[in-house]
Parts: C-alpha cells; structure tokens; sequence
C-alpha cells in the first residue's frame, strides 16, 4: 500500500516508524535497487520522493504485508516528517514559451492605431482537475528460476511499464516479461500508475524473492488551460489585429508539454483574416499532481475557446458566427488558389514515404514487444500525417486540383 504526501513544497526529512516485525516490507526512495524514476517521453518524475515533496498525493513510501487489512492498519501508524523549504530549484525540463505571430511593425505593434479602434475581449478556462478509477486494479509480479520478472498490470502502454521496471531494478528490458490484464480504453489515460505500481511490486519481489501484489486506483489528471483573446475592430467593423495569451498548468512536471503547446497553437489560429496576429503559450510549473497529456481534451478546450471568441466577435457586429466568418473571408485568397503556386513536389514525397510506414493499430501485443517487433513509429507517423495534413489545409478539393491523395483508413 502507498503512503502518499498529504503536503507540497516541504522538505521530507524522513518516517517515524511503528514497531514492524518480518512480515512486512518498506520501500522508500533509498533501498530502491535502480533508479528511483518513471520516464515519460523524455519527462522524468521519481518513483517515490527523496528529499522534497513535489505536490499532494505525491508517493513517499510503499508499504508491503501478509494480507491488506494489517497492512493497512499499520501503514496508518507511519508519521512523515517534513519541514519548511524555502525554494526548490528543480532540474527537469520545462518546456520555454511558445510564440507566433505575423504582421507585427518593428514595434511589435501599433498602439496609437488601435487605441482608434473597438477592442473586444474573451476568455475561456479549463480547471485541473484528478478523476480517480472507481475499481481497484490488482498488479502483480513474481520472478521465475530463469531470474526473469514477470508482471502483469492493467496498461495498454506495455513499452512503459517495461522500461520503469527495467529501471527500477538496474536490467535490461529483456529480463522483464509482461502479461497485460483485461483492460479498457476508457482507462487509457491512467498510464502513468500501472508503471509506477509495476515497479513497486517488482522492486518488492526482487528484495523478498516472493511473489508480490499490489490493488491500486489509477488516478488522471487534467490540465488547466486559461485563454485570453483581444481583437481590435476598426470603423468599417472589419478586425484587424488580435492577441491570444494561453496559460497551462500541466502540475510539477510538464509531460510532453512542448507538443501540448504546439497542438494548443495550432487549433487558436483565428479563422478569418487579419493585419497582425500575436499567440503566446506559457506553461506553468504548479505544486500539483502532474498531468497527462489528453489529446482530446486539450483539442477541445483550444477549439472551444477560438470558437467563444469568435461568436463573441459576430455578437458585438449583430452577425451569426457563420456570417461574420463568411464577410471578413470573401476578399481573402482561398487555399485552392494559392497552393497551385507552389511546387508541392518535395511535399508530395514526403508524404508517401510517411504513409506507407503509418498505421493506427493501438492493438499492440505482448508477444509483439518481447520479440522485438513493438514499436510506436508507424502509429505516431499516422497520427501525424492525420493532424499534419489536416492542419496545414489540404483538402478534397485540393487533391482534385494538384493530383495528390493522401489516403487514411480505419479499422
């Protein structure tokens, strides 16, 4: 069982411990055999805190024992003791603001020409939040007469949990065998606790030499994501220049936080036309519990919160959405015209060859990642060449018009 921090920002300073005869086993970040670390896509986080405690419910210590009521019973009995800090100056890599604009003068703007004009505001939030699984997810691992550790966890992500294990013991991912238990897609953004639980009850086995089993709920967390758009409107109620500020609070670490801010860009580009356009996206670091990066979720906040905008824009002009977009765009050159200009040829290649390696299977085996065939490239060249094409404005029309398909099944 895992006793987790009930404070952030302190110092742990170490446990007061009840009297615990041989049946029961402490984990903490000291006699872990490896590295004490779950790598997430370059993003690194402890297993268990050492000397600082990053953000509530961080896991401090991990407590095994013959059955789960006395391990329990004990596990109440163990104090932490912490104290003040006054700064922690963290190493991890924090992705650095992302910028994007056009237009601008060597100022960066005109501020005499828009104080002449009707400036109009929007903002959108999405609070972080946790959501907790309601079911406990059993992990279990045990270790056989060839010194091979087995585990069996409920993740789709079987390549993770490998490596964390792997890790966790100082060997290669070769000596650590999977058996992935029934699991949903629905829990797919509960990943990072079936690595971090696997390697508890690895680490466990391998001081003991028993078999070891842990019941644990898997926890998601959101990110938060305030935006904040200006547009100033001149006399003829055409808008002429705009500023996206996007804040992002991804908790202590910043999980695939560039790509996060890259794809939040992408989607708060204003669909109608304009002098100069200006986009910030900072991320934060907060003494939360570290989020994963929701695709979904991320693309419909940035999205909804260009769609508030942009209604709050027709509003203001007494127009529908649809009809503001269609007036400001009618003297606007369509993307079917401009990209005949261009020589598409280099483009084109790079897209065949992308496509032939791409796929979009998620159905990745077990015995598929002990062979050695398990691999993420084709899935994430498919992802990319979906969002790529899609971005960057080819259309059906712009196929007919160039001679160039891009053709994208699923099953």
């Amino acid at each position: 069982m895992i006793l987790r921090s009930t404070e952030a920002g302190r110092k742990l300073d170490g446990f007061d411990m009840p009297e615990l005869d041989s049946r029961f086993l402490v984990i903490t970040a000291s006699n872990i055999p490896g590295n004490n670390e779950i790598n997430i896509m370059g993003t690194k986080m402890p297993l268990l805190a050492s000397d600082f405690i990053a953000y509530k419910g961080q896991p401090l210590l991990v407590l095994f024992g013959p059955d789960y009521e006395n391990t329990e019973l004990a596990l109440e009995k163990i104090k932490v003791k912490t104290s003040p800090i006054d700064s922690k100056e963290d190493s991890s890599d924090f992705p650095d603001p992302l910028f994007f604009s056009w237009g601008l003068d060597e100022n960066g703007e005109n501020d005499e020409e828009r104080q002449q004009m009707k400036k109009i505001e929007s903002s959108f939030e999405l609070e972080s939040g946790d959501e907790e699984s309601f079911n406990r997810f059993p992990i279990l691992s045990w270790q056989d007469s060839n010194n091979t550790m087995h585990v069996e966890c409920p993740s789709q992500w079987q390549s993770m949990v490998r490596e964390c294990v792997a890790s966790a013991l100082n060997r290669s991912p070769e000596t650590i065998t999977l058996h992935p238990d029934k699991y949903s897609e629905k829990y797919d953004e509960y990943f990072i606790g079936p690595a971090m639980y696997a390697a508890y009850t690895s680490i466990a086995t391998f001081i003991t030499g028993m078999p070891c089993e842990m019941r644990e709920s898997c926890i998601a967390a959101r990110p938060g994501i305030s935006f904040h758009t200006v547009t100033w409107i001149d006399k003829n109620s055409k808008p002429r220049h705009e500023e996206t500020t996007v804040i992002i609070d991804q908790g202590y670490w910043a999980i695939m936080g560039k790509e996060l801010q890259r794809q939040i860009m992408v989607n708060i580009l204003p669909k109608y036309s304009l002098e100069s356009f200006k986009a910030m996206i900072r991320t934060q670091r907060s003494p939360k519990r570290p989020s994963v990066f929701c695709g979904s979720m991320v693309h419909a906040a940035s999205l909804s919160s260009r769609g508030i905008h942009t209604s709050r824009l027709a509003l203001k002009l007494d127009l529908t959405p649809s009809s503001f977009i269609q007036d400001t765009n009618k003297d606007a050159t369509r993307f079917t015209d401009w990209a005949p200009r261009h020589d598409l040829t280099d483009l084109e290649e790079k897209v065949r060859r992308i496509s032939k390696d791409s796929d979009f299977d998620r159905k990745w085996s077990s015995s598929a990642l002990h062979s050695g065939q398990f691999g993420l490239q084709g899935y994430l060249y498919g992802i990319g060449l979906a969002s790529g094409l899609s971005t960057a404005g080819f259309s059906t029309t712009t196929a007919k018009e160039n001679q160039f398909m891009a053709q994208l099944s699923y099953t």
